[in-house]
């Protein structure tokens, strides 16, 4: 099948430059395709002839390519790549991801030497993230041969440093020097040589030196306390490894840094080989060692690591984790995105499940945490990242859906009560920012007594902060939303589970509510209590076991019926909320 060059979208950096040397990117139903120029055929067919592809492809260093029987008019050979299903951009990475990138663009380069070849790029948009946190390489147009294009292998090392290197090397100093990565890679810049080497000593940093561009306010504040914690004024208080580490961390930095910039004077093809491969060798050693604090923040200590065991992640939930587990096996979605995942105790148990998942959280401590348990578990399809509801560029930007990261379902647990009280968000605002994640079903809760467990907090209550309000939010966007109450212990904050279904894509009408309580065997020989609210005036007020209940306070009649769903394993209660 021949296509023409309009039937096809093209796929490239600007609108106007296609930078890949040997083909044009574009995407054709769906799939992702490379189109290559005839004068590279024959170099593209060697890689394949060679075994290259084969070999990359192995070792899971390239991302899955073959050769296609499509043609487009003008170019005699096209390949696809597999699609990866979540695409994190790098400012959105996990810093333990960060990390295994680098590491992965290193044994990527080294396995490329054996056939004489090596990557002209190093910059952090060539890689994706796929099963279980791990990286790969995107970028087929990249390889190319040490002994043609050795200026351009030269550059690929040049682009990694600043890629990776440095900003690796300040983050493991302080993980403060965090956000600057962050900011840094949102402007689609990296930290230059000079750059790196200013804030390491603790001078200033001339900003808009070395193409940086505009530099935010964000970025200036980050790189001025930066420049404070690495030369050791006006700290305040700082933990003493801190200040021992920085001098020893930043003369092992330097040396690797060091070994680069003398590769670069080297010229015939064989020394280049044989530095490149002493770089890369070093490069891994040095990555291998890195190893950053823990930030202390809010979130970082919700889950305990119990909960995140790969044999016993559930052992210590309440029935509320029995009750999401059974909605997720009877909803069977084949894609889930976990909204402010904390650890990941919810997103480990869909990805368990064959759930193909995309959790994310803004506390990057929480996230360390979730990085952790994906490597104690290979085999499962779980995407981490690092970002607000929004994505890095705030409230005003909720429509903008961070990482494509839409999936059939999504969970919103143990949020709302946060950006509708703390941050003084709208409901209908809220009810929007969340519903985008998911193409069918949004799963989240309401908390009756706000950012209190069994009294109210604030209190009063912020005017318009109730169940009918979130309802009638939610109502806007779903056909049908289910009213769940659930047991729990009495010390234990009071959730209110709400299953929104029948997402309305823009269209107006109405919206059916039903309320269910969920009763497992004996639960009230447990010293479980089932809470029940009012939608109508607010009241708090105990099942006795009655379907119908006239609320105390307004009149208002519950109708109730029973949640039957599919059997789960029996759960232990732990000693503590978690």
């Amino acid at each position: 099948m021949e296509l023409s060059q309009d039937q096809v979208r093209w796929i490239c950096l600007t609108d106007a430059i296609f930078v890949d040397p040997v083909g044009r990117v574009f995407e054709h139903e769906g799939c992702i395709y490379r189109a290559i120029y005839p004068e590279q055929q024959d170099y593209v067919q060697s890689l394949f002839d060679r075994g290259v592809v084969a070999a990359l492809v192995e070792k899971k260093l390239l991302v899955e390519t073959t050769v296609s029987d499509l043609r487009v008019a003008g170019y005699p050979m096209v390949l696809q790549h597999k699609r990866v299903r979540w695409q994190l951009k790098p400012h959105t990475w996990s810093i333990q991801f960060l990390r295994k990138a680098a590491l992965h663009f290193v044994e990527l380069n080294l396995a490329l030497l054996e056939y004489g070849l090596g990557t002209c790029d190093g910059h952090w948009a060539n890689f994706m993230q796929v099963r279980n946190e791990q990286p790969v390489w995107i970028d087929f147009g990249s390889i190319v041969s040490l002994q043609t294009d050795a200026d351009k292998c030269r550059n690929g090392i040049i682009q990694f440093r600043t890629c990776f290197l440095h900003s690796l090397s300040l983050i493991e100093q302080n993980r403060a020097l965090e956000k600057l990565y962050r900011n840094y890679t949102l402007n689609l810049s990296s930290l230059t040589d000079e750059e790196f080497h200013w804030i390491s000593h603790g001078r200033r940093l001339p900003f808009g030196y070395g193409g940086l561009g505009r530099v935010s306010p964000a970025t200036a504040r980050a790189v001025q306390t930066g420049q404070r914690l690495l030369s050791g004024r006006n700290l305040g208080w700082v933990p003493p490894a801190i200040k021992e580490g920085v001098g020893a961390a930043i003369k092992t930095a330097r040396g690797v840094l060091k070994r680069v910039r003398t590769w670069q004077s080297r010229q015939d093809a064989a020394s280049l080989a044989k530095e490149r491969a002493k770089i890369l060798r070093d490069c891994k050693t040095w990555l291998e060692d890195l190893r950053f604090q823990r930030p202390q923040t809010q979130w970082g200590r919700y889950h305990r690591p119990q909960e995140l065991n790969k044999d016993k992640s559930l052992d210590a939930c309440d029935y509320r984790a029995q009750l999401v587990e059974a909605l997720i096996t009877r909803l069977a979605p084949r894609t889930a995105v976990d909204i402010a995942a904390n650890a990941g105790k919810f997103a480990l148990l869909m990805a368990k499940k064959g759930v193909e998942t995309y959790a994310f959280d803004v506390d990057q401590a929480a996230i360390d945490k979730l990085s952790e348990a994906c490597e104690q578990m290979p085999s499962i399809s779980l995407t981490v990242g690092v970002h607000s509801i929004y994505g890095a560029d705030g409230p005003e930007s909720w429509n903008r859906l961070p990482n494509n990261a839409c999936g059939e379902l999504a969970l919103a647990l143990a949020i709302t009560h946060h950006l509708l009280i703390t941050a003084h968000l709208p409901h209908d605002f809220v009810a929007k920012s969340l519903a985008q994640y998911c193409s069918e079903t949004l799963l989240t809760e309401f908390m009756p007594y706000g950012l209190g467990n069994t009294k109210y907090v604030p209190d009063p209550l912020p005017e318009g902060y109730s169940l009918a309000m979130q309802l009638e939010a939610l109502g806007r966007l779903f056909g049908r939303i289910t009213v769940i109450f659930s047991p729990s212990l009495p010390t234990w904050s009071f959730r209110i589970m709400l299953l929104c279904e029948d997402t309305r894509q823009g269209e107006a009408g109405t919206t059916e509510v039903q309320t269910m309580v969920y009763r497992p065997e004996l639960w009230s020989e447990e010293g479980l209590v089932i809470r029940l609210l009012c939608s109508a005036c607010d009241e708090v007020f105990p099942f006795a076991g009655d379907m119908s209940i006239a609320c105390s306070r307004c009149g208002e009649v519950l109708q109730l019926e029973e949640l039957q769903l599919e059997a789960v394993r029996r759960l232990g209660l732990p000693a503590e909320e978690g």
